[in-house]
Formats: structure tokens, sequence, C-alpha cells
């Protein structure tokens, strides 16, 4: 079963990846960052956070490591907004170039 779907909207520079990290270390779930630099960025800010360094996986990481194994049943994708549309454009095999969200009502 898999958690609810949750969206962190800040803007940048506001510790969007420090919440991830945070997240991670509580839950132990690995972090999915779109490439090398993120991953390295996440790392290194999770270093001067904490002696537990979470588990941080590039896309790519994610698509060649699992095919073969079990994958994590559950992610914190950070910086959400490159992913979603690097995987609609592959996905859908055109640019796209806006996205509309419903946001919940917060109870």
């Amino acid at each position: 079963m898999s958690d609810k779907l949750e969206f962190v909207i800040l803007p940048r520079g506001w510790g969007k990846s420090v919440k991830s990290i945070r997240r991670s270390l509580e839950t132990g779930k690995p972090i999915v960052v779109l490439n090398e630099k993120r991953k390295q960025f996440v790392l290194e800010k999770a270093a001067s956070m904490s002696d537990d360094i979470p588990q941080v996986l590039t896309v790519r990481e994610m698509r060649d490591k699992y095919p073969t194994f079990f994958p994590p049943n559950n992610v914190i994708v950070d910086d959400g907004e490159e992913i979603i549309q690097q995987a609609l454009n592959e996905y859908l095999k055109c640019n796209v170039s806006m996205i509309i969200l419903s946001k919940e009502d917060e109870e």
C-alpha cells in the first residue's frame, strides 16, 4: 500500500530539499532526484544536517537499477516539477508546456 501523495510547493530557496531530507531520515524512504548534480547537492546538504545520510538516487539509477530488483515501495521526489516535465515529455513524445493540478482542500 502506498502513502497518499503529498505536494510541497514552495519558492526556490525555502527549504524543499531540507524537508525531503528530514522526511527521508524519518521514514527511511529514498530521495529521487533528476540528475547527478542534484544528487550531490542533496547528499552534501544532508551531510551538513546529520550524521545519517539518506539514500539518494537519480531517475536514471531508479530506471536502470530496479528493472530486475524490487524497487522501494515509496520514494520522495525532490525538484518534482523538473522530473514530472521530463517524464511527461518522454511519455507523450512532445514538449509539455503547462500542467494544471488540483489542490485538495485542507481540512
